[in-house]
């Protein structure tokens, strides 16, 4: 029987959970390539945007800084080889998302409801249009 309606087709989404440097993007990264999924690294993603806002001067304690920062920065995500890309205004901020200064205010900056709000706009897509790992 069927309703008329077409039929949405549903992909699998993969999201590990676990502390910081506990091994989640190795773990991810090795379970999307088994299963010929896309990884979509997340942690990355915010850490691209701490880069910027340190990069930028803002303190990444202040929330309205990180906000109005967000509003006027062009992120552009994509993907390369299966997994997500991002680019920042053009910049490709990969060789800077393990620096010291990045490791310490990605949680700060990760706690702006703007920066949620944007990075999950952003993941979804990957989400609607392939089966992921994140």
């Amino acid at each position: 029987m069927t309703s008329g309606a077409a039929a949405t087709p549903r992909h699998v989404v993969i999201a590990i959970d676990g502390p910081a440097a506990s091994g989640k993007s190795s773990v991810a990264q090795q379970l999307a390539r088994r299963l010929g999924f896309i990884y979509v690294n997340s942690g990355a993603m915010y850490r691209a945007v701490t880069w910027h806002v340190l990069d930028q001067g803002i303190d990444p304690n202040d929330g309205a800084a990180v906000t109005r920062l967000l509003d006027e920065t062009q992120l552009d995500c994509g993907l390369e080889n299966g997994e997500s890309q991002i680019l920042i205004n053009g910049q490709d901020p990969t060789t800077h998302l393990r620096d010291v200064r990045v490791n310490q205010s990605v949680s700060p900056v990760s706690s702006v409801p703007r920066v949620r709000e944007l990075l999950v706009g952003k993941m979804r897509p990957y989400a609607a249009d392939h089966d992921v790992v994140m």
